[in-house]
């Protein structure tokens, strides 16, 4: 999770939220695997699904994270050339 802090707080810096679906799938897929998980093998397992989780999202705001800097910062470079 912390990983993906930075990322996200940088999307928001800008005033848009392109991670929000990706945020409450992720929320939704935790809370799942921990009562699931955490019914059977109590915190070990609460733990070992938050990791989990986490592990298959920050990719995806990683990858949300590189196009959305992309297409903001497209045009910067050519207008400090003028």
């Amino acid at each position: 999770m912390a990983i993906s802090i930075p990322f996200s707080t940088y999307l928001r810096a800008h005033k848009k939220e392109p991670i929000m679906v990706v945020s409450v799938v992720a929320a939704i897929m935790i809370f799942t695997s921990n009562f699931t998980l955490g019914k059977y093998f109590g915190a070990t397992g609460m733990a070992v699904g938050y990791l989990t989780m986490n592990a298959l999202v920050v990719p995806f705001i990683f990858l949300i994270w590189y196009r959305c800097r992309a297409k903001w910062h497209s045009g910067i470079a050519s207008d400090n050339l003028h």
